[in-house]
């Protein structure tokens, strides 16, 4: 990723500034592939530092890490999934 941070910022950082909520469901979507929350801010946070996207917002959109649920695919999750037999 940081090989190519010039590439993206230049590339996102007009559509970013405008509205802001878009990083928001860039975390959501790395989270759910990266299978962590701390992965997805250590990949992610720097681009938006990058972006000079407001800390405030950042840490307001730090919650939409959290989807790495989204997709059952932790060996703990597919189990309760199973374990369910309420129908």
């Amino acid at each position: 990723l940081q090989g190519n941070m010039l590439q993206l910022t230049q590339s996102i950082e007009g559509v970013v500034r405008q509205m802001p909520w878009l990083f928001g469901i860039a975390l959501f979507a790395m989270s759910i592939l990266l299978y962590s929350q701390a992965a997805t801010v250590r990949a992610l946070m720097p681009l938006g530092i990058a972006l000079s996207i407001s800390p405030m917002i950042l840490v307001a959109l730090f919650p939409a890490v959290n989807g790495y649920f989204f997709i059952p695919n932790y060996p703990t999750v597919v189990a309760a999934i199973n374990f369910d037999r309420t129908g």
